[in-house]
């Protein structure tokens, strides 16, 4: 026979599961959210070219999704990382903090189209490389290039798996 103080009740077994949800899925998906993984999927149907992009939370649930029609020109922009000593009130604390740089790939289309993509700055200058080759040669895009451009578009993919291994050291745990 067991006795009411050894069961759980509705209302913690509720508090337990919000916990988990918070952990397990709230908290991953504003990581990934901040630091999104990016697909770029370029299509050729004779003279014009096609871009897809999809920008995913879970790296794989697009919440960000943009097409252009007939690519013009490729472009990036960004923010060079910089560091900078911390002050409050006015005063030197000593330390210093790194600020991470940000890279965007611009893919323009005719007209006003334009379809802009984070990318992590280290890669930027390969990935606009090959995106370019792409556009100015005349035959369709091997498999390899698709999966090695996909590859390099996860925007600091080690933030991202944080939440993972937390999460799973929970329920591990």
């Amino acid at each position: 026979m067991q006795t009411q103080g050894n069961r759980p009740t509705l209302g913690g077994m509720f508090l337990q599961h919000l916990i988990v949800f918070l952990i397990c899925v709230v908290f991953p998906g504003g990581v990934t959210m901040m630091a999104p993984a990016s697909w770029l999927t370029f299509a050729r149907s004779q003279e014009t070219v096609q871009c897809t992009t999809r920008t995913c939370v879970f790296f794989v649930v697009p919440f960000k999704t943009q097409h252009v029609e007939n690519v013009t020109g490729i472009s990036h922009r960004g923010r060079s990382a910089t560091t900078k000593r911390e002050t409050k009130l006015g005063r030197n604390t000593g330390k210093i903090i790194h600020v991470d740089g940000e890279g965007f790939l611009q893919i323009h289309g005719v007209g006003d189209q334009l379809a802009e993509v984070s990318v992590s700055p280290a890669s930027i200058e390969s990935v606009m490389t090959r995106s370019e080759d792409f556009l100015s040669s005349t035959k369709r895009a091997p498999r390899p290039f698709l999966r090695s451009l996909i590859g390099s578009l996860a925007q600091s993919w080690e933030v991202s798996l944080l939440p993972l291994r937390c999460c799973m050291l929970l329920v591990m745990r």
